[in-house]
């Protein structure tokens, strides 16, 4: 009785899934990323306020989520081969036998990627009235051709504050975070503007390429 009824939640677990996955396809996808403390997270907010948008962070897709799949996939292609006995059922004809048939390829890692992101992506969309489902990580802005390679149809949101504003909001929510660690790095307010400016204009000038 146990068993069947694991079984069943199983089953209905596995229909949730097909069917967010599937719900999905008819929202909008978007993505919002901005140098570090742009807003960021008001945009998110704002825009998860809206009863026809969901929009979330910090899932870290591509910066968290993709080396770890890829770490654990590369590791299966590099053990499976000797597990199969594969060498030996060639050498007794067993011509059906292709190694490369058990191996994750660019395509395989790419479909679970996208799966993986999308299974994240649909728990937020289940209600009827989500029209826009998005995803939010400041550095979302450095993987927007990858994003957009596995979601052809994506949106891209990204966030441009004053250099000046993120001078100071970055100086204080440092001071607040770690201190010591600030004043040993910078010493002064004027070296942290100095430092956090050159990364601005080449993160900003690198998104505006992007969306030309």
């Amino acid at each position: 009785m146990t068993e069947k009824r694991d079984n069943f939640k199983c089953s209905t677990k596995m229909h949730e899934l097909i069917h967010g996955l599937d719900n999905l396809q008819d929202k909008q996808i978007f993505f919002l990323g901005g140098f570090v403390k742009s807003g960021t997270t008001w945009i998110e907010r704002l825009l998860d306020a809206h009863p026809e948008i969901a929009c979330k962070g910090e899932a870290h897709f591509c910066s968290l989520l993709e080396p770890s799949l890829l770490t654990a996939i590369a590791n299966y292609n590099s053990v499976i081969p000797k597990k199969g006995n594969w060498e030996r059922l060639q050498n007794e004809g067993v011509q059906h036998v292709q190694v490369a048939e058990y191996i994750f390829n660019e395509e395989d890692f790419n479909s679970i990627s996208k799966i993986s992101m999308q299974l994240l992506m649909s728990k937020w969309a289940d209600n009827n009235k989500i029209r826009a489902v998005g995803e939010k990580t400041p550095s979302n802005a450095q993987y927007f051709q990858r994003l957009l390679q596995l979601f052809p149809n994506v949106k891209f949101v990204y966030i441009v504050r004053d250099i000046r504003d993120v001078i100071v909001s970055g100086w204080f929510f440092n001071l607040t975070i770690d201190s010591e660690y600030t004043l040993k790095t910078f010493q002064t307010i004027h070296n942290y503007a100095i430092s956090m400016a050159q990364n601005w204009v080449q993160a900003v000038s690198s998104s505006l390429n992007f969306s030309e």
